[in-house]
């Protein structure tokens, strides 16, 4: 399960294990879906990382795709995803690799 810092939580995604506050209380509990609310009071209690289950969805590569119409998000996720002789979405580093593959092929083209 890959570890994400605090900042970059978004709300969805799955709590990987339980993340407990330094006195072992338990704040959020394993397998729950993060709301804005519950990610404003990690950052309250000073937890800097949280596992989070990967996704398998390769499109989820941040707010940039958004930039995109949709065939051209397409179009570079597919790109992308083909210069990985196996891409496996529960493979942390590998999606990390990806996304900022990804997100550079989007900001060069918006660069243009």
């Amino acid at each position: 399960m890959p570890k994400l810092k605090t900042d970059l939580l978004r709300e969805g995604m799955i709590v990987g294990a339980d993340v407990k506050n330094i006195d072992s209380m338990l704040l959020i509990p394993s397998g729950a879906s993060l709301t804005e609310r519950q990610i404003n009071i990690l950052r309250a209690w000073g937890v800097e990382e949280v596992d989070v289950k990967a996704s398998g969805d390769f499109t989820d590569a941040g707010d940039f795709l958004l930039q995109l119409p949709a065939e051209e998000a397409a179009r570079l996720t597919s790109e992308t995803k083909g210069l990985f002789w196996r891409l496996d979405g529960s493979n942390a580093v590998q999606m990390e690799i990806f996304k900022h593959i990804l997100e550079r092929k989007v900001q060069a083209g918006l660069n243009r």
